[in-house]
């Protein structure tokens, strides 16, 4: 008999933000993404090229700040995993942040909580 052992991510609140954003990832030209979600722990995209696991990004996202403002941030952050979507023709990717500063933090958990 055989056992698996699952690991218990905690789940952080995530609110649906759909806005295209330059990714770049070292070696390669920035592709653009479309966000799907965000967290303080990370984004949900798809993206047209199939990075792996571990593999550092940079992404500038236009984070709505209140209904008429919007403000670029600029954040690091490593791909976690990725799945072909056929419906898209793209992959769906998750991307933790990395070294995230408190006030970028904030400014998500606002967006999120709003």
């Amino acid at each position: 008999e055989q056992t698996i052992a699952r690991i218990e991510l905690p789940q952080l609140d995530r609110k649906a933000l759909r806005t295209p954003a330059p990714m770049a990832m070292p070696g390669q030209r920035p592709v653009e993404i479309l966000t799907l979600d965000i967290s303080v722990g990370g984004l949900g995209i798809l993206c047209p090229t199939n990075p792996t696991p571990g593999t550092p990004c940079k992404i500038r996202l236009n984070l709505p700040v209140s209904l008429s403002e919007r403000q670029l941030i600029d954040f690091e952050g490593k791909v976690t995993h990725s799945v072909f979507v056929s419906k898209q023709g793209s992959f769906k990717i998750g991307v933790q942040f990395v070294d995230l500063p408190a006030d970028k933090r904030a400014r998500i958990q606002r967006f999120v909580g709003s």
